[in-house]
């Protein structure tokens, strides 16, 4: 049967075909052979997908067949299979993005999460997402990940170990078990961060215990702006890291829910009964729409009037952010308080958060207790003519807390060694001023050493005890926080060596059976609860080694 040459897209409308071909945009392409079930044989160029080689494209390149035949076909009742069988345009989920071959309904590894068998019907990525924030009935069930290395062959251990910890975060990871067993798939794809980071989690579901290779994800989302900074084959910083790509997610899914039609928005409330639910979601909404919360507060001087206990007044302002899955899994709030002498009102801050940032440089700090004490102490600042004190607070309490330890200081060359024996001066290259376009982030830190500047980097190698369960303290939580404030570790992720950019990362991870795996790249060994928490009570500058993230969940999520 002779072969010839045909256009896949050709029978369809000009707006799809101008989104099929805009979605499928790449730099290289391949030639495949395939044939129809009548027979006749093609010959079809496909571009590149996640991969950088034609093996890796060969597994993703089913999408491309499951998308064309979604939109042409009527959509059957979707239901689960135990056997092999051919994909239905309608049942077609995120799964099947990355799955190989054509095992695309075959019932997933464990037992199908409760929420699925109750309502199989597939949702758009965004009423998925809202599900998740607002509906927790449809929250799937946490199994776990089986561990698995990550190789490691272009200088990519930041990203490994970050990577791993997000794995290991239960809210994090029901996240995405959502989005891949829920969400339809779409012949146009917005969300390339989302898209890589199910693909690799679903590779984690495997389990037999086989290193993975994280090129795939690698090459997904270094083609993407924010990230054209990442070479390959250079180090990053492992904190700079998650915060872009937590920043990247978080804009991803707020677009999703802004696509979302009015039917789809309108089928979502009506399934919801709980009214008090339902006002939240709506609140939401309303935010992702206009960038504001419904409801009124008396307003005075561009901010919010708030009485205190004391009856005392204060002028509150606060720097909202549009909800998403990111958001409501590690975003918290910052109260900034300032008192000016003799004025009748202090003001007010509300500043969103996605980690804390803890100083250990001072000698009393030697825990993360005493940290977070420092963190909330009052400081007295210029304020014009006078002198004004002000103090943070934590206002709204993550489920999720981030702790980054800032290990890397700059010194003027004219300052003292002589309080910095804990330090090392690092010998790095001059980084690069990178900015975060994301509003719920804080501004990402830069460290640079140049003779312009008259100064060095220095790593902080001191020990920091951290425990499994973590209280903080009351100094540091505002009045406003009726919760406990209690978390336990989940994650912590080392730095090895002298240089952000010339060290090395790993990470500790707890399981779901709470069994902890140190993973150092493709090693993965089993660890006792008391090798997590060695490094504060055991870390210094004999090994490099030095916790540098903490990842800690609410206690009972």
């Amino acid at each position: 049967m002779s072969e010839h040459h045909t256009d896949p897209i050709a029978h369809l409308s000009e707006p799809d075909k101008a989104k099929f071909e805009d979605h499928l945009v790449r730099s290289s392409s391949f030639r495949f052979k395939c044939s129809t079930r009548s027979g006749k044989r093609y010959t079809i160029e496909f571009p590149r997908y996640f991969g950088t080689d034609e093996e890796e494209f060969t597994k993703f390149r089913w999408r491309a067949f499951a998308n064309r035949r979604a939109v042409t076909a009527p959509p059957p009742k979707p239901k689960w299979s135990t056997t092999t069988a051919t994909v239905k345009p309608a049942t077609m989920k995120w799964s099947s993005v990355v799955q190989e071959g054509l095992e695309i309904n075959k019932k997933p590894n464990g037992a199908v999460p409760a929420s699925i068998a109750a309502d199989a019907t597939l949702k758009p990525l965004g009423v998925v997402l809202l599900r998740f924030m607002y509906d927790t009935q449809h929250l799937p069930q946490y199994a776990g990940l089986a561990p698995h290395g990550l190789a490691n062959n272009g200088n990519i251990c930041y990203m490994n170990a970050i990577l791993q910890a997000l794995f290991a975060c239960r809210p994090f990871s029901q996240m995405l078990t959502a989005v891949r067993h829920l969400s339809l798939g779409r012949l146009e794809s917005h969300t390339p961060i989302m898209d890589a980071l199910v693909a690799l989690h679903d590779a984690f579901n495997k389990s037999s215990p086989e290193v993975l290779t994280p090129t795939g994800f690698y090459a997904s989302i270094a083609r993407l702006p924010r990230f054209s900074h990442l070479k390959w084959g250079r180090q990053e910083d492992a904190e700079e890291f998650l915060g872009y790509l937590l920043d990247g997610l978080h804009e991803e899914f707020v677009d999703s829910i802004k696509r979302l039609a009015e039917s789809d928005i309108a089928d979502l409330r009506a399934s919801i009964k709980d009214p008090q639910t339902l006002k939240t979601l709506n609140s939401a909404l309303e935010m992702i729409k206009t960038g504001q919360i419904n409801g009124s507060t008396e307003k005075e001087d561009n901010g919010w009037m708030e009485v205190g206990a004391n009856q005392k007044m204060a002028v509150k302002r606060q720097v909202d952010v549009k909800p998403s899955p990111v958001v409501h899994m590690f975003g918290g709030h910052f109260r900034s308080v300032l008192q000016v002498p003799n004025s009748k009102k202090s003001s007010i801050t509300l500043d969103p958060f996605m980690h804390v940032q803890l100083e250990i440089s001072d000698k009393d700090i030697n825990n993360l207790y005493t940290a977070f004490e420092k963190f909330a102490t009052v400081e007295e600042i210029s304020y014009g003519d006078q002198t004004a004190k002000k103090q943070n607070l934590i206002d709204k309490l993550p489920t999720v807390l981030i702790i980054h330890l800032k290990r890397f200081s700059f010194v003027a060359n004219d300052e003292s060694n002589e309080d910095f024996n804990d330090y090392e001066i690092v010998s790095s290259k001059q980084r690069r001023n990178k900015t975060s376009a994301s509003q719920t982030l804080p501004p990402v830190p830069t460290h640079t050493k140049t003779p312009e500047t008259g100064g060095r980097i220095e790593k902080l190698h001191k020990k920091i005890e951290y425990p499994h369960r973590l209280t903080l303290p009351a100094s540091c939580i505002s009045p406003n926080v009726m919760e406990e404030p209690t978390y336990r570790l989940t994650a912590v992720v080392y730095h090895h060596g002298r240089s952000t950019e010339e060290g090395h990362y790993t990470a500790d991870v707890l399981g779901a059976d709470d069994s902890w795996t140190r993973v150092d790249d493709t090693l993965v060994t089993r660890i006792s609860a008391e090798d997590a928490v060695e490094n504060g009570h055991g870390g210094g500058a004999t090994n490099g080694k030095s916790a540098y993230i903490l990842m800690y969940e609410k206690a009972g999520v």
